[in-house]
């Protein structure tokens, strides 16, 4: 028994251990495929919309070559601080369902607020998304929007 198994510890691995040195490989190693077949991520960008004291902060999610945003549970923005806003809806908004598994194209997350002032702020992004049939991510990304005095 004892030489059967120092036998099984001598024999070489199945598959070749290999350094993730970027998040394609640790991907490659995750969902066992090679790089060339799925790839992809997603693109945040965010801006200030409106003038005077009606604005609002606007998320825009897109995912980009394989990569699919999950309609459930979605994605959302929240304000982590905030100084010179006043937030008349509230302080995040998400996503609402939808009756597919995953989000036709980007999504777009909007929070309107009120500047009564100079001053910035800041929101934590959250979303989920996948490599269709393969692995899934929670996803999340800090923004911070210095705001002026509200007349630009």
């Amino acid at each position: 028994m004892r030489v059967l198994l120092a036998a099984l510890l001598l024999l070489p691995l199945a598959t070749p251990v290999r350094a993730a040195g970027d998040l394609d490989l640790l991907l490659d190693g995750l969902t066992g495929s090679d790089s060339a077949t799925k790839r992809g991520e997603v693109e945040i960008e965010d801006s200030i919309t409106g003038r005077g004291a009606h604005r609002e902060l606007v998320v825009r999610l897109t995912p980009t070559g394989d990569a699919r945003l999950i309609a459930d549970p979605g994605a959302s923005v929240e304000i982590t601080g905030a100084s010179g806003v006043r937030w008349p809806e509230g302080r995040r908004a998400a996503t609402t369902p939808v009756e597919t598994e995953y989000f036709p194209g980007g999504v777009t997350l909007r929070l309107p607020f009120e500047q009564i002032g100079p001053g910035a702020i800041d929101a934590r992004v959250e979303y989920f998304w996948c490599f269709v049939g393969y692995q899934c991510f929670l996803g999340e990304k800090r923004i911070r929007r210095t705001l002026d005095d509200g007349t630009g």
